[in-house]
């Protein structure tokens, strides 16, 4: 037994499997359309600058930009992770910080044909001009249902990712006898 908890303590397993739990908890909460302030207010902060680095480009990317900077920058952190450290539990839970990111977008998408949605500044929804200018008012209900989807499946597939790599049994390498 104190093998075990030796085990646990000194490699971090306790703590990330706590972490999963957490994210299992807020995934619940943004299946019924409940976000957790913190990572709110993160991705709103994240959101606000995108509009600001993108609006050098023109009105099209700068109402973009604050969409672009949300799918970016925790696909950038997963990237990292990933193929630079080689952290698995981190790129596990960028994948699903995207997924969470891809499921607000969709909920603004879906809100952009009746535009109740709280916003920050003043002016129109930036998926209502988008949507308008595309042609795609019509079909902006299910363009965010799509969306919506694919996030459900990037926040559960970020959880399983996490949890599959929150034990460092699948990080250890291989060892292979000498041959004499």
């Amino acid at each position: 037994m104190r093998k075990i908890s030796r085990y646990i303590l000194k490699n971090g397993f306790l703590p990330r499997i706590l972490f999963v739990g957490l994210l299992i908890y807020l995934t619940i909460g943004t299946y019924f359309g409940k976000y957790f302030w913190l990572v709110s207010h993160v991705d709103q902060v994240i959101h606000a600058v995108g509009h600001w680095i993108f609006g050098i480009f023109g009105q099209t990317m700068m109402l973009l930009g604050g969409t672009l900077m949300q799918l970016l920058f925790p696909s950038v952190l997963l990237c990292y992770f990933s193929y630079y450290r080689k952290h698995y539990f981190a790129s596990g839970v960028m994948l699903w910080w995207l997924g969470e990111n891809l499921a607000r977008i969709s909920t603004h998408m879906h809100g952009a044909t009746e535009r109740v949605l709280p916003l920050l500044a003043q002016g129109d929804h930036d998926w209502f001009v988008l949507f308008n200018m595309w042609g795609l008012l019509s079909h902006a209900a299910f363009i965010a249902e799509l969306l919506w989807h694919l996030s459900i499946m990037l926040l559960l597939t970020g959880i399983m990712w996490a949890l599959m790599y929150s034990h460092n049994f699948f990080l250890r390498k291989k060892v292979v006898p000498h041959k004499k």
